[in-house]
């Protein structure tokens, strides 16, 4: 959470948070711009797209364990799929990009309907106009 706060604060991401009633954070995510390279994105990704894909990255997301499965993660998702819909009628961009940590988080990516990238099964990412 360090990191993502000299991030938000250096204006590289933006970190959204959800607290308890006491106010401890219990999960958060963070989002930037980014862009995939053509040749490592899905064939639907990168149809009659330029070298550098532009993207919405979520650059991390985290529920305390003592939150987890009670679909904190999935809104959290929810929220960020709205803000980066809002942000690529601003700047444009093409796909929502994740990075997986692991093949848990994989799977939880692949639930909601992103795809692997061809090179790299822990890059995910889902065309912005298939959301809407």
């Amino acid at each position: 959470m360090r990191r993502a706060l000299a991030n938000q604060r250096s204006g590289a991401s933006r970190t959204w948070v959800v607290a308890d009633d006491a106010g401890g954070i219990v999960a958060y995510y963070a989002s930037a711009t980014a862009s995939i390279l053509r040749e490592t994105a899905t064939k639907r990704a990168s149809r009659n797209q330029p070298e550098a894909i532009p993207a919405v990255l979520l650059a991390r997301l985290a529920v305390d364990s003592g939150h987890q499965g009670q679909g904190l993660a999935g809104a959290l998702l929810k929220h960020f799929i709205l803000k980066a819909l809002e942000v690529s009628s601003i700047v444009g961009a093409r796909v929502l990009l994740v990075h997986a940590e692991d093949e848990e988080a994989r799977a939880f990516y692949l639930h909601h309907d992103f795809e692997p990238s061809p090179i790299d099964g822990l890059t995910l990412m889902r065309v912005i106009k298939d959301v809407l």
